[in-house]
């Protein structure tokens, strides 16, 4: 076997057993450690006393499904498989971005910067999907402070959709509506930001994940493992 054959093989075993934990075949589910309602989104980190416990934590750690009512929408918390356990976080009727914004987090442990979110956005009627995705690329490039990525058209279980993926952005407390951030320039954080956008029952809603990769897996490797962990995640929200 020569080298190069020997490495490739290595590198899809790698993806392959990788993508397996991602789908949900390996069942072992982490444990839900807290569900919060945040009255504040704690942006410049700390925070710790803008949390109190959901009345409803018993309820969703035994479900794991957040219900949001008031959007009639239900968001089943999947496996993922660098959450050592699940910390939820949930925030809404956010006005800050002049919309109202609606936020289910998850953090591992309770006190970190979340790395997975659904934000459920409530536009102006006149909105459309071309028009709900124009401000996206507006608003998202606005906020990479100059970061290289594109947008790329794809179809989901919600109908038409748009994602971008980001080498080494890392989580912060407000991901992911806020300015991004990356890792220092000459650190690796072995990291891949994907996000995705769709326009559904009238809601803007984005999926975004800050996903960890293995140092040894070249840059399609970590995308297609990216997307792999995201296909699973994202087909969690459901509108009654």
């Amino acid at each position: 076997m020569n080298h190069f054959f020997s490495k490739s093989l290595i590198l899809s075993l790698a993806l392959f057993s990788l993508a397996a934990k991602a789908d949900g075949t390996d069942s072992k589910l982490p444990v839900i450690g807290g569900v919060w309602g945040l009255s504040v989104q704690p942006c410049n980190g700390g925070g710790g006393n803008l949390f109190n416990r959901d009345p409803r934590e018993a309820e969703i750690k035994k479900s794991r499904v957040v219900e949001l009512p008031s959007l009639k929408a239900k968001f089943k918390i999947p496996k993922l498989p660098f959450f050592e356990q699940t910390a939820v976080k949930i925030y809404l009727g956010d006005k800050s971005r002049g919309v109202i914004d609606n936020y289910i987090l998850l953090a591992d442990p309770d006190l970190d910067p979340p790395k997975a979110a659904v934000v459920i956005t409530e536009l102006p009627e006149d909105y459309d999907t071309a028009k709900a995705f124009a401000a996206v690329n507006d608003l998202e490039h606005g906020l990479s402070k100059g970061a290289d990525f594109a947008f790329e058209k794809l179809t989901g279980p919600y109908g038409d959709a748009i994602e971008f993926q980001l080498p080494n952005r890392v989580g912060t407390h407000c991901f992911p509506t806020s300015t991004f951030k990356l890792a220092p320039t000459g650190m690796n954080s072995e990291s891949v930001g994907i996000s995705r956008f769709v326009f559904t029952h009238g809601y803007l809603v984005e999926f975004a994940l800050i996903v960890p990769v293995e140092s040894t897996l070249g840059a399609s490797d970590r995308k297609a493992y990216a997307r792999k962990i995201m296909d699973n995640y994202w087909t969690g929200l459901s509108f009654d």
